[in-house]
C-alpha cells in the first residue's frame, strides 16, 4: 500500500509525538503567564540596577585638606560680617559645593544621621541632598519591618544613595528647604521616604544670621548676600 506524503504529515501533526523529546505544549494562557514572569524578572533587574546606581551629578570625591581650609575661611568671612557689618558691605560671599560638602563632612556625625556620607548637589535654583545608607535601611523605612530582615546580610549592607531634590527659600531672617522629588539611586521614590532617611537638620526651617539678606542657589555654588 502506498502512503502519500500528505497523509504522513497529517498523522504527525494530529496525533504524533512532539518534534523534540520532552517538549511541553503550553496553552495560550500559560504562555501569557510565562511571558509575564519573564517581564517581571527583567523589570526587577532593571529597578535593582537603578537603585544601586549613583544619582546623576553626584560627586563622591572626599573633600581635600585644602577644600576644608577654604570652607572654614568662608565661615570666618561670615562671622566677620556678623561681628562688623560694615566690613565688606554689599559684597556677596560665594561658597562652592565642594566647600559646603567639606563642612558637612566635618560637622555631621554618621552615628546620629545614620548615613555614611552626606553630599549636596547645587543646581540652578535647586539643591539635591544626597545621603549614603544601606539597602536594608531603605527597605525598613519603605515597607514592613520584616521585609528588610528577609534579605541576606551582604545584600542588606549594600550601600545606596538617597537623594531629595528641592528649593531653598532664604530671606526675611528664615531659611526653609522644600522637598519636591526624591530617588534611591536613579529610581524615583516618594519624597516622604527621603525625608525619613535624610538629616532633619538639613530639611527643617532654620533662622538666618542677622547679616544675611538672601541666598541664591546657582550651579555648583551658593551666593550669600549680606544686608
Amino acid at each position: 500500500m502506498r502512503v502519500s506524503a500528505a497523509s504522513i504529515a497529517s498523522s504527525v501533526a494530529g496525533a504524533g509525538p512532539p518534534l523534540y523529546a520532552g517538549a511541553v505544549r503550553l496553552r495560550p494562557g500559560a504562555l501569557v503567564l510565562v511571558a509575564a514572569a519573564l517581564l517581571a524578572g527583567v523589570a526587577s533587574a532593571f529597578v535593582a540596577s537603578r537603585v544601586l546606581d549613583s544619582p546623576p551629578g553626584l560627586d563622591e570625591t572626599p573633600p581635600s585638606a585644602v577644600t576644608r581650609l577654604r570652607a572654614h575661611e568662608r565661615l570666618a568671612q561670615l562671622a566677620l560680617r556678623e561681628a562688623r557689618p560694615a566690613a565688606g558691605r554689599g559684597e556677596p560671599v560665594v561658597v562652592t559645593a565642594a566647600e559646603v560638602n567639606a563642612l558637612l563632612a566635618t560637622y555631621l556625625d554618621p552615628r546620629t544621621t545614620g548615613l555614611t556620607a552626606v553630599v549636596l548637589t547645587l543646581g540652578a535654583g535647586r539643591i539635591g541632598v544626597n545621603g549614603r545608607t544601606s539597602l536594608g535601611r531603605v527597605l525598613a523605612e519603605s515597607g514592613p519591618a520584616w521585609a528588610s530582615r528577609l534579605l541576606p546580610r551582604p545584600l542588606a549592607e549594600l550601600p545606596v544613595w538617597v537623594v531629595g531634590w528641592g528649593r531653598l527659600e532664604a530671606g526675611a531672617g528664615r531659611a526653609r528647604f522644600t522637598l519636591e522629588s526624591a530617588a534611591v539611586g536613579r529610581q524615583p521614590v516618594s519624597p516622604a521616604l527621603a525625608a525619613a532617611l535624610l538629616p532633619p537638620e538639613l530639611l527643617a526651617e532654620r533662622r538666618l544670621p542677622r547679616m544675611i539678606d538672601r541666598v541664591e542657589v546657582k550651579p555648583g555654588r551658593l551666593v550669600i548676600h549680606p544686608r
